[in-house]
């Protein structure tokens, strides 16, 4: 499988999986609608597949050249691992409250 269709999936997972924790009520401090364990699974998962898509398109840009569509999932994915490891330090340290 080539560099940019690793991107390409790991930015649509981690599309998916943010869809699903703000769904869960992930940034809140109320109660959520999954149990805490899975929230916190789901963004780490969300943030090393994240962190390892924005890896393969900074790999493919430097070897293609620059391609605004692999800019845009590069930063894209990028942004998504900063917001998961947000979401799940905000989770992991609001768990004792």
């Amino acid at each position: 499988m080539s560099a940019s269709r690793i991107a390409w999936l790991a930015m649509g997972f981690g599309l998916l999986l943010m869809v699903l924790l703000l769904g869960a009520g992930a940034p809140g401090a109320g109660p959520y609608r999954l149990p805490l364990l899975l929230l916190l699974m789901a963004s780490e998962l969300g943030f090393l597949a994240t962190l390892a898509g924005a890896y393969q398109a900074f790999k493919c840009l430097r070897s293609n050249g620059r391609q605004l569509a692999m800019r845009l999932v590069a930063t894209g994915c990028l942004g998504l691992a900063i917001a998961f490891a947000w979401i799940g330090l905000g989770l992991w340290l609001g768990m004792g409250a």
